[in-house]
């Protein structure tokens, strides 16, 4: 049966009249087109672009449609769009001088010069007797820089007619391009009289006054063209002149007026890239870094090519102090001269910070007779061949600057600062009686005679000005707080706290102050104050990069990540496009054994700084830490290819090819590292262990005698002798070096190797030995555990956690200790070991070894389903240890999971190590 529902055809009818009507009312393509004419006669293009694709929709081969489509696209800036329905309309219709002429402006706007070159400018010889016809064609022969031919194209047009704006503004644009200034001055102020209402003319004439600083005048002629726009200026030049003009105001440090220009064009224009450049530059102007470099950041990623952005984004990394990454924007923009001699200066600036004198020389160009009078490059070059160790030629040029300029008075401090540089402290003294009095709220100064009495050795003189600075500003913070820093460098640290918290009393937002008393308490042991006072400049500036570094230290010491993770992550929220706060959190996180969490933090900061090398390398040590040696090692070695200079770097990846048995990587990664700091012992440590390693100690104790020559009293040339003789599996011999260094400089290092190696050849000395540091140093908790490790050693399990129970009472919250006491309960059988053991594991959360006692002990204790989770984790953290891959295959066993355990024991066995529980892993593997 059929189920078709039928409607009585009056009810049909009324359910499709309305539709019917519809249809009925609908224009067809003609009065469409006519709509569209009218509207963009009235300048409504975009309106006209909807009438006119519905016309195309109908008549495909309308080429007016397409020519007008064409054009109203151009008009809204939709370049690409333009160039692809005028040559369709030419396509459609043949030769079209309009149709020509858009498509070659559709081209350029694009910066497809060569192409408009190629495919435009011959169709348009034919029309010889139009303007802009020739003028079209002078523009594209000008931006392919050929001027001469240019100028024939402009000038054939002005001799069609003179007075003709396009053919005077492209004769200007070639003369200021051959540098006849004033001949392009004068095309351009008669396109301006004969044109007094064109948007056109007065914009050309802002753009040349502009770019010869002229800027209040190319404001003025801006604010002409913007008042002279009409319905039909394109979308493109109403922009680019407001544009143009933010550009002045910013350059002439009219904030509020370019700030109300900004608001308009992004009113008008939100999506445009160039406005987040014009954000960036304007946050710059006003000091608000993180606004500026957010902003200019988001730009590159949508244009990283625009060398204005680079040479901003260099200048926002040095207001802030991030040199390396000033270094690298500035040096990309000044190599096509973006910015001129302010771009290059900024960049040897930068390069002078970071101890670069030979490069900043380079920035500096080319060096004429003329420029020998400018007293802020003489002062650039005394500091660059400073830096250079030409220090007779550093103070000529650094005189020369304070004769150019004898009244300012950073002339007269730079010269001093050289003439401290030189290690000439008494001309020093004398060129600072010469300085210009001037309000200086910094002090430099009276920082700078102190600086010079401090250095000639007359430490009296240097505080009595200190205490003359205070006697004369007493109720100024700054002057108690230079005071305080020149006590604190002394190691006159009771002043220094008396002059830091007088600083604090008159300013509680004094950082120095807040800073330095940060430092003193930490320094002297008193973590918790510390604590307190960095806190508190923290509170003032919570991205302030000294008080930071300076906290996670303390949290480090205190085993208390959490009392720092709060601000390091707030400082990167607040600034994310900081890298060294990024990395100062995950260095953090590592040292504090977190690696799983420091690679959360570098995969966040990666949103902002995608290829940073810093970032990279830090990387590789959070890689290297969670077990991950391979991807380590690739991380590493990418941040070393990224940071040549950078000695770190190059010392990391070696103690990583070190402890991969890599022994040639290790050699070659270390004589990197020895050519950037050749006196280092830590890099000639590396080299000579291995070496050693490697099977070569006569090589290893050849570089330690070329080492500034063997010196027999020497303890830390001793100390290295030792640790060779250790290597190469030589206790007694290393006994020998290490009682030398001892009898020269008795330090917890020297005390911690001299025990090692008396535990192989004398082990009741080796207790002794930290038992005699212990006397003098009764809370040094390093050498407490030490001792009990080393009594443990012996066997003499009992006192070994006595140590570790003194330890605990005190407070320590050393994973270490609680590990180790923890495994002695456990094996004892005695309560509170699992609770050590999980004290121990959330202190340092990916150590392979803490894990595997905690999952252990949570095994032994019945908690099995939650001991093999924590096993897991260990083997993912100390993937070379068979030993835990057996406790975690036990555990698997008893849970029943055997396919699981025979994999865990086979993998186990494949390291072809030795270990403590082989035997019971072989008998576990026979039941399975």
């Amino acid at each position: 049966m059929n189920k078709t529902l039928l409607l009585p055809s009056a009810k049909l009818a009324a359910l499709l009249w309305p539709l019917l009507l519809l249809m009925a009312c609908q224009p067809d393509a003609a009065e469409r087109m006519q709509r569209a004419e009218v509207l963009a006669e009235d300048g409504d293009y975009r309106a006209a672009i909807i009438e006119l694709k519905n016309v195309l929709r109908d008549e495909s081969n309308n080429q007016r449609a397409r020519e007008l489509l064409a054009k109203s696209s151009y008009q809204i800036a939709d370049f690409s769009t333009a160039e692809i329905e005028y040559r369709r309309a030419l396509d459609a219709g043949g030769d079209s001088l309009e149709a020509w002429l858009g498509l070659g402006k559709s081209l350029m706007e694009q910066g497809r010069v060569s192409e408009a070159f190629e495919s435009v400018v011959p169709h348009l010889a034919q029309y010889d007797d139009s303007i802009a016809a020739h003028v079209l064609v002078g523009d594209v022969l000008a931006a392919l820089g050929n001027f001469e031919e240019a100028a024939a194209e402009y000038e054939a047009a002005a001799a069609i007619d003179e007075k003709s704006e396009l053919s005077l503004i492209g004769l200007a644009v070639v003369a200021s391009a051959l540098g006849e200034t004033e001949r392009a001055r004068v095309y351009l102020a008669t396109a301006t009289s004969e044109h007094p209402d064109s948007d056109i003319a007065w914009r050309a004439s802002g753009n040349f006054e502009r770019l010869h600083g002229n800027y209040a005048v190319a404001d003025e002629h801006y604010q002409r063209a913007i008042a002279n726009e009409t319905a039909h200026t394109p979308d493109s030049d109403r922009f680019m002149t407001r544009m143009n003009r933010t550009t002045v105001l910013l350059d002439t440090l009219k904030n509020e007026a370019a700030r109300r220009q900004l608001n308009e064009l992004q009113a008008e224009f939100g999506r445009h890239p160039l406005l987040l450049y014009l954000r960036g530059r304007l946050a710059f102007g006003e000091g608000d870094y993180d606004v500026a470099q957010s902003s200019l950041q988001e730009y590159l990623s949508r244009a990283p090519n625009d060398l204005r952005g680079q040479a901003v984004m260099g200048a926002v990394n040095f207001a802030q102090n991030y040199l390396r990454q000033a270094e690298m924007y500035l040096q990309q923009a000044a190599r096509q001269n973006v910015g001129g001699d302010v771009t290059r200066r900024l960049l040897a600036e930068t390069q002078l910070r970071l101890n670069k004198p030979e490069e900043a020389l380079q920035s500096l160009g080319p060096i004429d007779d003329d420029s020998l009078e400018d007293p802020i490059l003489l002062t650039m070059l005394g500091r660059a061949e400073l830096g250079r160790g030409n220090n007779a030629q550093a103070i000529e040029y650094l005189e020369k600057s304070v004769a150019a300029d004898p009244d300012n008075p950073n002339s007269h401090l730079s010269l001093v600062a050289g003439l401290l540089a030189a290690g000439d402290n008494s001309r020093a003294i004398a060129a600072l009686q010469n300085v210009p009095a001037h309000d200086d709220p910094t002090y430099r100064r009276e920082s700078l005679l102190m600086a010079a009495y401090l250095r000639s050795g007359n430490r009296e003189a240097a505080v009595a000005e200190s205490d003359k600075l205070v006697a004369a500003h007493s109720d100024d913070s700054q002057a108690h707080a230079v005071a305080g820093l020149l006590r604190h460098s002394i190691g006159d640290n009771g002043p220094a706290r008396a002059h830091y918290e007088k600083a604090v009393e008159l300013n509680a937002s004094n950082l120095p102050a807040l800073y330095g008393l940060g430092r003193i308490t930490r320094d002297a042991g008193d973590l918790r104050e510390a604590r307190e006072w960095l806190n508190r400049a923290l509170d003032v500036d919570p991205v302030f990069g000294a008080a930071l570094a300076a906290l996670a230290q303390v949290a480090t010491r205190e085993n208390d990540y959490l009392a720092v993770a709060p601000r390091l992550t707030a400082a990167t929220k607040q600034s994310p496009s900081v890298a060294p706060l990024w990395i100062l959190h995950a260095r953090t996180a590592i040292s504090n054994g977190r690696s799983e969490e420091a690679l959360k933090i570098i995969e966040a900061a990666r949103e902002f700084h995608r290829n940073d090398p810093q970032l990279t390398h830090v990387e590789g040590l959070a890689l290297l830490r969670s077990g991950q040696t391979e991807a380590a090692l690739k991380r590493l070695s990418l941040a070393a290819d990224g940071l040549p200079d950078d000695p770190r770097v190059h010392l990391d990846l070696a103690k990583a090819r070190l402890g991969t048995g890599d022994y040639r990587g290790t050699q070659t990664a270390i004589a990197r590292y020895r050519r950037l700091r050749p006196e280092d012992a830590s890099g000639l440590s590396v080299e000579t262990e291995s070496l050693v390693r490697g099977g070569n100690p006569a090589e290893a104790r050849k570089r330690l005698a070329a080492f500034g020559g063997f010196e027999e009293n020497d303890p830390l040339q001793r100390v290295l002798a030792g640790d060779i003789e250790m290597l190469d599996g030589k206790p007694a011999a290393a006994v020998v070096h290490y009682e030398a260094a001892a009898a020269s400089l008795w330090s917890r290092q020297v005390a911690i190797r001299l025990s090692d190696a008396y535990r192989q050849v004398d082990p009741a000395k080796s207790t002794a030995t930290l038992e005699r540091w212990l006397k003098d140093n009764p809370d040094d908790v390093q050498m407490r555990r030490a001792l009990g490790q080393t009594l443990e050693a012996a066997g003499d399990t009992t006192a070994a956690a006595r140590q570790y129970e003194l330890l605990v009472a005190e407070g320590s919250a050393d994973p270490i200790v609680l590990n180790n006491l923890a495994w002695r309960y456990a094996e004892e059988g005695r309560p509170g070991a699992v609770d050590l053991a999980e004290r121990a594991s959330n202190l340092w959360p990916d150590n392979g070894s803490i894990s595997d006692t905690y999952g252990w002990i949570l095994y032994k204790d019945g908690q099995k389903a939650k001991a093999i989770g924590v096993l897991e984790r260990a083997v993912r953290q100390s993937p070379d240890n068979p030993e835990i891959r057996f406790h975690l295959a036990q555990v698997q066993a008893d849970l029943g999971r055997a396919a699981q355990a025979r994999e865990s024991l086979k993998s186990a066995f494949a390291l072809d190590k030795p270990f403590p529980s082989m035997a019971a892993a072989r008998s576990l593997a026979e039941s399975l």
